[in-house]
This record gives structure tokens, C-alpha cells and sequence, in this order.
């Protein structure tokens, strides 16, 4: 059998968290994506179900939460109970 190779465009950010995910694993991401591909070709459907992605990591929110993070490593917060924050909201 001839090999061929594939080559794929990523965003730097999901190929470094792809490549620690499969790390992780006991694999690379090579194999991750041949695994991928043979299991797509036998089952002839994609492998899992497409999903809308989780909002909590969007961009935007991840960008606020990392201000959030400086304002609070910078002393510039100010703590509330439940209580005090269910009184604010009303």
C-alpha cells in the first residue's frame, strides 16, 4: 500500500491543545487523525456528533474572564456575599 501525506492548516492554539490532548493519551496527533480517518471511512459518517461549541470558551468570554483574573491579582475587586449580589440584582 502507497503512503501519501495530508496536510492540514490548524490555528496555532488548537494544535498545541491537540498535540497535549494526544500527549496525554499515549499518542501524537498524527496518529490521532489517521485514527480519526479510519474510523470516518468504516463507519462512512463522521465518528462523533457535531455540536455547537460551549459559549463559556468563546473568545469573548475567555477574554473577560482573563480581565476579570488581572483586576483580581491587581487588588481591584471587591468582595460580596450571595446575598449582597441576589440585593444588587433586584
Amino acid at each position: 500500500m502507497t503512503s501519501v501525506n495530508l496536510q492540514i492548516k490548524l490555528d496555532s492554539e488548537l494544535a498545541a491543545s491537540a498535540r497535549e490532548l494526544a500527549k496525554s493519551m499515549g499518542f501524537d496527533v498524527p496518529t490521532a487523525v489517521r485514527m480519526f480517518i479510519a474510523q470516518f471511512v468504516k463507519e462512512r459518517k463522521l465518528p462523533f456528533v457535531p455540536s455547537e461549541p460551549d459559549p463559556f470558551y468563546s473568545r469573548e468570554n475567555m477574554d473577560f474572564l482573563r480581565k476579570s483574573l488581572e483586576q483580581i491579582e491587581a487588588g481591584r475587586c471587591e468582595k460580596k456575599t450571595i446575598e449582597e449580589l441576589d440585593q444588587m440584582a433586584k
